[in-house]
């Protein structure tokens, strides 16, 4: 855990009851009038699924050698980016004692509030157009003591939003703060967006559906990033289908 973070995080941890896994009292509270985030539960995902992103977050997050920071995604839009980024924040908060955010960086469509059920007042563009906003724009999710949400925020239009060196500066700076970030990006194509948040991040883990994205745009999208030097963590198929019964699948 990074001694920025200690600063911020009350260093004391409480240990949860029977579980045994340490938790930290929050130093860093939002303003009064705004309450903790509604928890997000991973209602609707099967057991084949959320077994599926629980290997995900191992190899990204996990394993010997891997990345602190993370952007999600996907090729094109409907991928289910935001889903696989929200189910893999809940699971990765779940295993790790450290500070879970993610963040929603897609501007041009943004979801995130709506998965968490609340208004998309303030949040990522509004640190990016204003320095020193963070404390007022990240919010801890209610029930998962190490999970917090950045909504992309009121002044999400999608234009000139990543120029300059502001973004690095505010990936670091919540680098600083929380131990794992989680970043939806939006769609590579048609929006450029994702390259250089790859380059803030540690890499990039792309989203393809098995029914919707196209051979053609999986490959341009690969030959970009390659271009931009940004690091591929992974490729993750979203929405594949089993035409054969599922009992049946389990046992080829």
């Amino acid at each position: 855990m990074s001694k920025n973070f200690q600063l911020l995080m009350r260093a004391e941890q409480e240990v949860s009851s029977g579980s045994g896994k340490k938790r930290h009292q929050v130093l860093w509270t939002p303003p009064a009038e705004v309450h903790a985030v509604p928890s997000c539960p991973l209602d609707g995902v099967d057991e084949r699924s959320r077994d599926q992103v629980a290997k995900l977050v191992r190899q990204l997050f996990l394993l010997p050698g891997a990345v602190r920071a993370v952007a999600f995604a996907a090729v094109e839009p409907g991928n289910g980016c935001s889903w696989m980024a929200v189910q893999c924040a809940r699971i990765l908060a779940s295993q790790v004692g450290g500070a879970v955010c993610i963040i929603d960086a897609n501007l041009h469509s943004p979801s995130l509030h709506r998965y968490f059920g609340i208004g998309n007042y303030r949040g990522f563009s509004d640190v990016m157009g204003h320095p020193g906003r963070l404390r007022d724009c990240v919010f801890p999710v209610s029930g998962v003591s190490n999970l917090w949400l950045m909504t992309a925020g009121s002044s999400c239009d999608g234009r000139d939003a990543f120029g300059g060196e502001r973004l690095q500066s505010v990936i670091e700076e919540l680098r600083s703060h929380f131990d794992y970030l989680i970043i939806d990006s939006a769609a590579l194509n048609p929006y450029g967006d994702a390259l250089m948040l790859g380059q803030a991040a540690d890499g990039i883990a792309l989203v393809v559906a098995e029914q919707n994205t196209r051979k053609e745009s999986a490959r341009h999208a690969v030959e970009e990033l390659k271009k931009a030097n940004v690091r591929i963590l992974g490729a993750v198929l979203n929405k594949r289908t089993f035409p054969i019964p599922q009992k049946l699948y389990e046992k080829l």
